[in-house]
């Protein structure tokens, strides 16, 4: 039952956006207007996937740092992958399906230099020194990323921010296929390595 309200509420939710907005679409007329086809159901698409895939990150994320409270600002993940995204747009890497893959690769170095800085303490991760070498990691990450941007073009820096910000009103069909390649893939992992999750929740005591 509750798989089923959870789908009715996602449908409504679609459903709204489609049909609301500043511009008055008849509701006749949805299936016909260029509106709802070319702005209206990419972006709500695209914020669907988008923040279900948000989700289901953030879910393994506390569960490989076996703890309910982390999210990407803390760890480093967040400045890391918007370093990435705006170097992407300074040096003009060509089309949408590489603005991802850098926010990736920002995303993944950022993350492996908190988890060496999590091991300086000995042989076992600090949880400590994790979360501060993630504040501090992040806070690098962003005065880069901030002097990037003020450095960068009227058009870049627009882009820049939109990203950042993580506006949708750039969405088309094409970052929606973008989104639908690349995000199955994290998600396979996940599910294979659900169980090995589950055991690391339980900790280390007998």
């Amino acid at each position: 039952m509750r798989y089923v309200l959870l789908a009715a509420a996602v449908l409504a939710t679609l459903a709204a956006a489609l049909l609301l907005g500043p511009a008055n679409v008849p509701f006749g007329d949805l299936l016909a207007s260029p509106i709802v086809w070319q702005l209206r159901l990419p972006r709500a698409l695209l914020a669907f996937l988008v923040g279900g895939a948000l989700g289901v990150s953030g879910v393994g994320l506390q569960a490989l740092v076996r703890n309910p409270l982390a999210d990407p600002f803390l760890l480093g993940l967040s400045g890391g992958a918007g370093l990435g995204a705006v170097v992407a747009i300074a040096f003009h890497l060509p089309g949408p399906w590489a603005l991802p893959l850098a926010a990736f690769v920002g995303a993944v170095g950022a993350m492996a230099l908190v988890y060496r800085l999590g091991l300086m303490g000995g042989a076992e991760l600090d949880p400590r020194i994790l979360l501060l070498g993630g504040v501090a990691v992040g806070a690098f990450a962003a005065a880069i990323t901030t002097a990037l941007v003020s450095l960068a073009e009227a058009a870049e820096l627009r882009n820049a921010f939109l990203w950042l910000w993580g506006g949708f009103s750039g969405a088309s069909w094409t970052t929606v296929l973008v989104m639908l390649v690349y995000a199955p893939l994290p998600l396979v992992v996940l599910v294979a390595a659900a169980r090995p999750l589950d055991l690391l929740a339980l900790g280390e005591e007998p």
